[in-house]
């Protein structure tokens, strides 16, 4: 019997280490996918920086403050 016991012992040892491995590669994965969630939230952030750089160009372009052009914007609008 303590020949079996040994045995099952032995498994679970195993088991377990498998688990430890998986559970590592999960970390890892994580981490990678985070860091790809960063470096897309960069990218869209300095897509939108230059989309307001532009829109400022073209404000500033038509001889008009951002305020005046927002006033104009919101007075256009339907209640």
């Amino acid at each position: 019997m303590a020949r079996r016991a040994k045995t099952v012992e032995s498994r679970i040892s195993e088991i377990e280490a498998q688990k430890a491995q998986f559970q590592s590669k999960i970390d890892n994965y994580k981490a990678k996918i985070a860091n790809l969630d960063a470096k897309a939230l960069e990218l869209i952030e300095a897509q939108k920086q230059k989309e307001l750089e532009n829109l400022l160009e073209v404000i500033k372009a038509s001889g008009k403050t951002p305020e005046e052009v927002i006033a104009a914007l919101n007075s256009d609008r339907p209640n």
